[in-house]
């Protein structure tokens, strides 16, 4: 093999420096490879290469694996301790919170089915009371009764003579003349019904029938029927509106006044003048006979 001087002349100063040092280092490979095989005690052992490798490769693997946490939902609720483990403590059911009847010993379904109830208008006469709330048995309930703040039955006799029951009212209450402590006097009717009843009665401008009570939340059939025979109502005492000064907003805050109902009856005295009796509310496409006689009670024409 010939080299052509002349054309490697050619070359300029980098290219030749670089073929030089290619050059070179080709050199020193082949002596560190003829001086490596000339010492057989130091036989380089390609297997025993791999294998370490491998074992570093294997263990940084083994440091990244992470165990999967085991999901646990999250509770409203504060951890539970074991009935078996708590000492049993005094408690009113009608005004003990969740955690304080946790802490009186009763387990999280129990304290939340009792809480759940008090909340929806309920109440606890009598410690047997407790029997009907879901997850007390009678097991529970003989576990429970010497420290239930609550009487034995609701009437209890001295002397022979029968106490009055504290929870039925003497007298007939005029509902929209009605207090809290007044409505909360009649068995069946707890703080939240209660105040579900005023609160009612203020949106309303007053009840005009016992049957209204039915439309108040948290009363049902089963509630109607035990609490209705102890008011009566006096419909003088609401305070009608005038329709013609009534504004759209203010007559959409009616419970029996529809959006659409508002908007027909604020237009028409807009733009065809005021209304000259509440006959002509007859014939609006949004007012039925139905709804038109329930806020006849409410509203007038002047």
């Amino acid at each position: 093999m010939q080299f052509n001087t002349e054309k490697i002349l050619n070359y300029n100063k980098g290219q030749r420096r670089a073929i030089w040092l290619m050059l070179t280092l080709i050199v020193i490979l082949i002596l560190v490879r003829f001086a490596h095989t000339s010492k057989t005690s130091s036989v380089f052992n390609y297997d025993l290469v791999a294998q370490k490798i491998d074992s570093f490769v294997l263990a940084g693997m083994q440091e990244e694996i992470v165990e999967p946490k085991k999901y646990q939902p999250r509770s409203n609720y504060p951890e539970y301790e074991s009935s078996k483990t708590q000492k049993l403590r005094p408690f009113n059911p009608n005004s003990s919170d969740y955690e304080s009847l946790i802490n009186s010993g009763l387990t999280p379904a129990q304290a939340r089915n009792i809480v759940n109830f008090v909340a929806k208008g309920g109440q606890f006469y009598k410690k047997t009371d407790l029997l009907k709330i879901y997850s007390i048995n009678q097991q529970d309930y003989s576990r429970l009764q010497p420290y239930i703040l609550l009487p034995e039955s609701e009437d209890k006799e001295e002397n022979g003579i029968q106490k009055p029951n504290k929870y039925s009212p003497t007298k007939i209450i005029e509902l929209n003349a009605a207090t809290a402590d007044e409505l909360m006097s009649i068995s069946g009717i707890g703080p939240v019904i209660s105040k579900n009843i005023l609160k009612y009665k203020s949106m309303l401008g007053g009840f005009y029938s016992t049957h209204q009570l039915r439309e108040v939340y948290g009363v049902d059939s089963a509630v109607f029927v035990k609490i209705s025979s102890y008011f009566t109502v006096d419909s003088d005492s609401i305070q009608k509106k005038n329709l013609n000064k009534t504004d759209y907003y203010n007559l959409r805050k009616h419970p029996y006044i529809s959006n659409e109902i508002a908007f027909e009856i604020s237009n028409h005295i807009k733009y065809k003048g005021k209304l000259k009796s509440m006959e002509e509310l007859r014939q609006f496409k949004t007012i039925d006979e139905k709804t038109l006689e329930k806020i006849s009670f409410y509203f007038l024409v002047e």
